[in-house]
């Protein structure tokens, strides 16, 4: 106890305060303040030198810091971690284990995953549904180092290509062996890299490397890339072969069961109270 809050117990006892208990957990009981009044509690923790006891929330951005945080305070008798959605709960002062002694719960990590700028954009332009030629030549000339099938210097030439075909599609054909589909326009352009003069050959799918969170592991994601054409124009959209809820998961999972390891702790699959 510090000596200020000696101080303040000595005043009350002095002045209109009958009594002072001590509620432990950092904050006193004044009984009878005046003749006829109600108890009250009055907070004196502020007035000590340090607090009596941990509380508070940290919130930790990406998986190795929320790891050192945990590690560096975490006591395995009290310590239960909470997974859900998208973020992952620490509580310190959590109920103990193999016993009957309850625990404030009022200080906690919070690992706030986020989602990684690749994995919003792929998500978010297959959401647009069809776009333009202009439009889709553009996002892949941001975004190619994300594809590995086909390399992204293969993807760049066909997004440089795709900006010098400006003109109306007069023949589309579909290569069966391979899904690939055939755009001949009505000028006579020369595709970068080779190739018939006024064909553009564009790949049927785009294979992804993508990682869900800011920190977690890379996936394979394969797209499937649909083109239709109306009134001489082309327009592209971009659907997925796997389910993404389902790589969201994993992801989690993943995420989850790598923090377990680091801080040899359970993480149960569950949301704590506040």
């Amino acid at each position: 106890m510090s000596f200020e809050l000696d101080k303040l117990i000595e005043m009350a006892d002095q002045s209109v305060a009958k009594r002072v208990v001590d509620e432990g957990d950092g904050s006193y009981m004044v009984l009878a303040r005046r003749e006829g009044e109600e108890y009250e509690t009055l907070d004196l923790e502020k007035y000590m030198n340090t607090p009596r006891r941990a509380a508070g929330v940290a919130t930790l951005r990406n998986p190795a810091s929320f790891i050192s945080y945990v590690n560096d305070y975490k006591q395995a008798e009290c310590t239960q971690l909470f997974a859900d959605d998208r973020s992952v709960t620490a509580v310190f002062n959590h109920h103990a284990r193999h016993a009957l002694d309850a625990g404030w719960s009022d200080w906690r990590a919070v690992l706030e995953l986020k989602y990684t700028p690749a994995w919003t954009g792929w998500v978010g332009m297959a959401s647009k549904g069809w776009m333009d030629q202009a439009s889709f030549a553009e996002f892949l000339e941001e975004n190619y180092l994300d594809v590995v099938t086909p390399d992204g210097a293969a993807l760049l030439e066909i997004v440089t290509n795709l900006k010098l075909a400006s003109a109306s599609v007069v023949e589309s054909k579909l290569n069966p062996s391979t899904g690939a589909i055939r755009l001949r326009y009505e000028e006579n352009f020369i595709p970068q890299g080779g190739g018939d003069a006024g064909v553009l050959e564009i790949p049927s799918h785009i294979g992804l490397k993508l990682a869900v969170f800011d920190g977690g592991e890379v996936f394979d994601i394969e797209a499937l890339l649909r083109y239709r054409v109306a009134n001489g124009a082309v327009s592209f959209s971009v659907k997925y072969r796997n389910d993404l809820q389902r790589k969201f998961d994993e992801a989690f999972e993943q995420m989850c069961s790598a923090i377990e390891t680091a801080v040899e702790l359970p993480v149960l699959r569950g949301r704590m109270a506040a």
